[in-house]
């Protein structure tokens, strides 16, 4: 048989393992029970408060960081814009308004205003149509965007402005007052500038509709119509499109305008270089002038016997008859000049020969029989 074992005796391994095992079954009870009784206390205290409230016709509600949220009896405010938190409220006397406090996108056409982003290609056929200062027909798509502000200076006249009704209609409202004053602020801006303004200068003419939009309307603080209502608009820009006939005109009219710069500048290269060619032939001409003078000076510097002055003398006492030959003293080749012009003569006795020797005077020969 085999004897028993005690448990002083057991082996001391597998008690250390149930010990171990035994905590952690008791901790995870533990930490069971504390998560039930915790979950249920919430749920019990929720539904006491809940219970209670409803008994005693109260209501609650929740405001997030990104609404305006005001508590009102009959039309008037009695406490906000509330922060972000729980409250509770009496129903039967008051009531929650509630609008998005975060940045809203609109598209405003002549008639309509859209929220959100949408094709504005397709909103031309409804544009606002205005005419720059240069009487140019344009159309107009503006793109907006707004957000509530939230203060306790506006919260009053924002709420008799829009806060008597539901969320939806004063939505409505705001994005109509909103439409309707960027309308009167473009079509006041684009009456004051020229289209090639219009066209040029994009972000300057956004920011004067803006401005305009947000200074319109002012009270005695100097605050516009939109400003008093809590309503900022944050960026506005335009969308601008022109008649196609207009815009065909203007390209006929700058494919003109080219041309006619384009040949201005041919004439303005062909005179540059014509006075440059004048400046060059003047200059030539000068220098000519200033070597015919000098050749003058040297002439009258000479002696009476020099080569040219002998043939100056020559031609003043030519009798107008054309000589077959005349021989230069230092171009006679060695001869006599008298000998070749006699053999000359003797080849022929009409002709006329006249020597003008190299020193002395000049001498002119007859024919002889």
């Amino acid at each position: 048989m085999t004897a028993a074992t005690t448990p002083s005796q057991a082996n001391p391994v597998h008690v250390a393992k149930t010990t171990k095992k035994r905590r952690v079954i008791r901790f995870l009870a533990a930490v069971g029970r504390a998560v039930f009784l915790t979950t249920v206390g919430k749920v019990v205290a929720v539904s006491t408060i809940s219970l209670a409230a409803t008994v005693a016709g109260i209501a609650y509600t929740a405001v997030h960081a990104d609404e305006l949220v005001m508590v009102t009896n009959f039309g008037k405010v009695i406490d906000g814009p509330l922060p972000p938190g729980i409250y509770f409220y009496w129903p039967y006397f008051n009531q929650i308004r509630r609008y998005p406090a975060t940045l809203q996108f609109l598209l405003i056409t002549d008639k309509n205003v859209i929220a959100g982003k949408a094709e504005v290609a397709a909103l031309f056929q409804e544009s606002i149509e205005v005419q720059s200062k240069d009487r140019v027909p344009v159309s107009i798509v503006l793109e907006t965007s707004y957000h509530l502000v939230k203060d306790q200076h506006t919260v009053h006249a924002f709420v008799r402005e829009f806060g008597r009704s539901s969320t939806e209609y004063g939505t409505a409202k705001i994005e109509k007052l909103i439409a309707d004053i960027c309308r009167n602020a473009t079509r006041e801006v684009v009456a004051n500038n020229s289209l090639q303004d219009l066209e040029a200068s994009p972000t300057k003419i956004s920011e004067a509709i803006m401005s305009a939009a947000s200074n319109s309307f002012r009270d005695a603080s100097g605050q516009g119509a939109l400003a008093q209502l809590g309503i900022s608009i944050h960026s506005l820009g335009y969308r601008m499109k022109i008649n196609p006939a207009i815009q065909q005109a203007r390209m006929a009219e700058a494919t003109k305008q080219q041309t006619e710069v384009m040949r201005k500048e041919t004439i303005a290269k062909k005179a540059d270089a014509d006075a440059l060619e004048l400046d060059s032939k003047s200059k030539l001409a000068a220098a000519r002038l200033a070597e015919a003078k000098a050749n003058r000076e040297a002439f009258d510097a000479s002696e009476e016997n020099s080569p040219h002055k002998l043939l100056l003398s020559l031609l003043q006492k030519w009798d107008g008859r054309l000589p077959n030959a005349v021989i230069l003293g230092n171009d006679a080749g060695g001869l006599a000049p008298e000998l070749i012009a006699e053999a000359l003569r003797r080849l022929d006795p009409r002709s006329t020969v006249s020597v003008v020797p190299a020193h002395g005077s000049p001498a002119a020969s007859q024919p002889r029989d």
